[in-house]
């Protein structure tokens, strides 16, 4: 596909080749089975779907203005990798933003801000994939009130769709709802209450005993289908059990 074929002419060729259904994706329990649903099929296709945001341990944690994602496309072995130090709620449009990518034949690398171009187009993509531009249509919050009110809103508008709520204000900004300033203060707010969020947790966590191994969570970073593709070259059933 190019650019040129536009917005609503790549998704559909992106739904038809995914065999991606908004309602399934919905159905999906919270922002990691969503993941999930999107990585499984973007895997069956024979594209590596890798959660990576360190060069192999926290103290060398890569920030999400450096990348959210990046993609390698190559023919033979496709590669999307997804800073996993980004929001939950974030990775399914990144992937999808990738994804684009990969039907464009391009490689590229995803920053905090897309200011046009190839960039841009893969944002509205992935967006309207996730949110139908009619869908947007219904949405309603008081955009000229506070900030916080608005904030709530756009939250549980974006969790009942395990959507970003980052993606639906940017949304609202490409319709002329919201200024490029409201927008960017909004991302601010939302960047900082999962930054909190994440470092409560990690700190729970280390105080905590229970939860996934190592080995588990290097798995689930990894992927699947890299996974397999390793166990049958290496001539063995499975790494991934």
């Amino acid at each position: 596909m190019k650019q040129e074929d536009g917005v609503s002419a790549v998704c559909t060729a992106i739904r038809e080749q995914l065999k991606f259904e908004l309602a399934d994706f919905r159905a999906a329990r919270g922002f990691d089975a969503g993941f999930s649903y999107l990585r499984d099929l973007v895997e069956a296709l024979g594209a590596y779907v890798l959660l990576i945001g360190d060069l192999g341990s926290y103290h060398t944690a890569v920030s999400v203005e450096v990348f959210r994602g990046f993609v390698i496309s190559d023919r033979v072995a496709p590669f999307i990798v997804i800073n996993d130090n980004d929001a939950r709620a974030a990775w399914s449009f990144t992937l999808l933003h990738e994804v684009c990518h990969l039907i464009l034949g391009e490689t590229g690398v995803s920053g905090s801000l897309a200011n046009g171009g190839t960039e841009q187009f893969c944002n509205e993509v992935a967006s309207s994939l996730l949110l139908p531009e009619q869908e947007m249509e219904t949405f309603s919050a008081d955009l000229v009130s506070a900030k916080e009110p608005v904030a709530a809103q756009l939250t549980a508008f974006a969790t009942d769709r395990n959507l970003s709520s980052t993606m639906v204000a940017y949304r609202l900004f490409r319709r002329g709802a919201l200024t490029r300033d409201e927008w960017l203060s909004l991302q601010s707010l939302f960047h900082r209450r999962w930054t909190e969020w994440r470092d409560q947790e990690r700190a729970k966590n280390r105080l905590s005993k229970d939860g996934p191994s190592y080995f588990v969570i290097r798995r689930h970073r990894l992927g699947r289908g890299l996974q397999e593709t390793v166990s049958h070259l290496l001539g063995m059933d499975s790494l991934t059990t």
